[in-house]
Formats: structure tokens, sequence, C-alpha cells
């Protein structure tokens, strides 16, 4: 006595539908997420870029602003040999060209700080921005 049994099922269509509405739709949600990953990445060059060229601009602005700062200490230092104005007047005209530079390095740090996040938004790994202190750029990427 030999009994065969087979275990045909009737209808499958359901179930094919099912995995077939499944894999269209994570293929949609995976296009989805590829393009707003594409929308985040371009948004972050752009605000690099600006942050970058803002600095730059700050800047050119501020070497304007030490070299008058720069005239202004002179122009003091002579009007003080002359007896036209006062050492304090020399000193204030001394820390106003301290403060111009101080501001312009910490622009050009920022210039360079904003280059690195540039280049990294950009998908590159950066280079050597900073060449007197490296321990400047390990922090600032650390």
């Amino acid at each position: 006595d030999v009994i065969f049994k087979f275990d045909v099922p009737l209808y499958e269509g359901g179930g094919i539908d099912a995995r077939i509405a499944q894999s269209q739709a994570k293929e949609r949600a995976s296009v989805l997420s590829s393009k707003e990953a594409t929308r985040i990445a371009e948004r972050e060059v752009r605000v690099a870029y600006n942050d970058r060229s803002a600095a730059q601009e700050e800047v050119a602005r501020l070497r304007t602003l030490v070299n008058t700062a720069r005239k202004n200490f002179e122009a003091q230092r002579r009007d003080y040999e002359l007896g036209v104005v006062t050492n304090l007047d020399v000193l204030a005209a001394i820390r106003d060209v301290q403060n111009a530079e101080r501001r312009l390095l910490e622009a050009e740090t920022n210039v360079r700080t904003n280059t690195v996040r540039l280049q990294v938004a950009a998908g590159g790994a950066p280079r050597a921005v900073f060449r007197r202190s490296r321990s400047v750029v390990l922090f600032l990427l650390g």
C-alpha cells in the first residue's frame, strides 16, 4: 500500500501580489530616501560655501580697517610729538590697531575653518589648510 499525498494550494495570487506591492513600496522609499540625502548634501554645500564667502568678505573689510587703524596711530603719534594730542590718544590708537588685528586673525581663522567645512560638505577630505599649527586642525576636526 502506497499513499501519495499532494498539498497544492489552489490560489496564491494574493501572496504574490502582496510581495510585489511590498517590493515596489520599498523601492519608492529607497528612491525618496536617496533624493532626500542628495538635497541635504546640496544644502550643506551651499551653506558651507556661503559661510566661506562671507568670511572672505569679512577678511577684506578687516584688512582695510587694520590699515586705517595703523594710519590713525601714525597720525596720533606724529600729533603727540607736536604736542597736539595726549599720550592717552596715542594709547587709544594703539588699542584700536590691536583690536583690528585680533579681529582680522579671527576672521582669517574663520575662513580656514569654513574652507575645511566646505571640503567636507563637498565630499572631499580636508587638506592641510592650517600649516602653522597642526593642533588647531585636530581641534577643529576632532
